[in-house]
């Protein structure tokens, strides 16, 4: 498969930012895109958003703002994996001569409290508590510990290391370092998770520029892969232990990329809850099933390790407007394997990547992108 060269990122920092409004961080995030990339807004010849709320409005409304007019804005939904979602769309029509240059943007203003899945079509799920994430994780977390023999301790590790993480992300919303005591101890949301092994809801947005490749391979990092889909209604119901879906996903990326996972040396999973993490690294085939969380306690996949993982935190520090996530992953990925990760940057540079990003609900898929250098 041809690579998609990724010309340039931009990020407005997640967080909360009640004054600002998702076009004014949008702008943020294409702009800087824009600039790292050295080409005019003029040049864009088409725009894929990803976006899930209401009060976020249509990418037309931010790319008027940035005088980008005339070109094809398209808005997916495809919950927290409508951004990567996008990139994968972006990279089908550039590989299909369809256009030059894409811009890809995904961004969201969220609220407080619970996420929960999109259920339009039934009320199962509302009557069983399972519209609510956290409670479709703690059955997985619960599955992987009676399995696997983990204790609830090593979950609360995850937490620990991830926010260790973001203390080098100036885009992190949570920068603060935690104990295995606090995250242990504070309030319990839905057992054996705690709130502070669940994300944060955060406002943010997230740009990158794409393009067919205009000079030789190596010069930038590229996207060389992919797998992605919607999860059915046996996806939907099956415990996730191990993830047959992200394992479907992730073979279907390595087989287009031409690599398999012994060539991955960073990645970025979709960790809103600490479970998430060594359910996706051994989906994606990183980690022996079962070993997850032993990794994670024995430092392999901290900074300095064997699999750096999340090195800017991951949605449990870095944050999660939902729109934005799938983006902010493949930003990470593209400054580490660029050298430009500054505090955090993995030694040596990495060459090849993997990020995976996971939307749940009706309107919910996958992604798994493969990056190159």
């Amino acid at each position: 498969m041809s690579a998609i060269e990724v010309l340039g990122c931009g990020m407005h920092p997640f967080g909360r930012w009640p004054d600002k409004l998702p076009s004014d961080m949008a702008e943020v995030a294409v702009s800087r895109a824009l600039e790292e990339a050295r080409i005019d807004a003029s040049e864009i010849d088409v725009v894929f958003t990803g976006h899930t709320t209401a009060e976020s409005g249509g990418g037309s409304a931010v790319t008027s703002r940035l005088g980008i007019h005339t070109v094809p804005v398209l808005n997916l939904d495809q919950a927290c994996a409508s951004s990567a979602t996008a990139a994968v769309l972006a990279c089908m029509s550039l590989m299909a001569g369809q256009f030059e240059t894409a811009l890809v943007l995904g961004f969201d203003k969220m609220g407080t409290g619970f996420l929960q899945s999109s259920k339009p079509h039934g009320r199962r799920d509302e009557l069983l508590g399972l519209d609510l994430q956290p409670t479709r994780y703690a059955l997985k977390a619960s599955r992987y510990l009676a399995s696997y023999g983990a204790d609830e301790s090593s979950l609360a590790m995850v937490t620990v290391k991830s926010r260790r993480h973001a203390l080098l992300n100036d885009d992190a919303h949570l920068r603060s370092q935690v104990s295995l005591e606090e995250v242990v101890e504070s309030p319990m949301i839905s057992s054996p998770l705690t709130r502070l092994q669940c994300c944060p809801t955060s406002d943010g947005a997230a740009a990158v520029i794409l393009s067919r490749p205009s000079r030789p391979r190596g010069v930038r990092p590229a996207i060389v892969g992919w797998g992605f889909g919607t999860l059915s209604p046996d996806d939907s119901r099956d415990a996730g232990v191990p993830e047959v879906f992200t394992t479907r996903l992730a073979q279907r990326a390595y087989e287009t990329a031409g690599i398999g996972p012994e060539d991955v040396r960073i990645a970025q999973v979709h960790d809103a809850f600490t479970i998430a993490e060594p359910l996706r690294l051994e989906a994606l085939g990183l980690v022996p099933e079962g070993e997850g969380l032993h990794w994670n306690c024995r430092g392999a996949t901290s900074l300095g390790g064997q699999l750096p993982t999340n090195t800017d935190g991951g949605i449990l520090s870095r944050g999660h407007p939902v729109g934005a996530t799938g983006l902010a992953q493949l930003i990470e990925i593209v400054r580490q394997l660029s050298g430009r990760a500054g505090p955090r940057q993995v030694e040596p540079w990495p060459a090849v990547g993997v990020c995976q990003n996971l939307g749940g609900g009706e309107n919910g898929g996958g992604v798994v992108l493969i990056v190159s250098r």
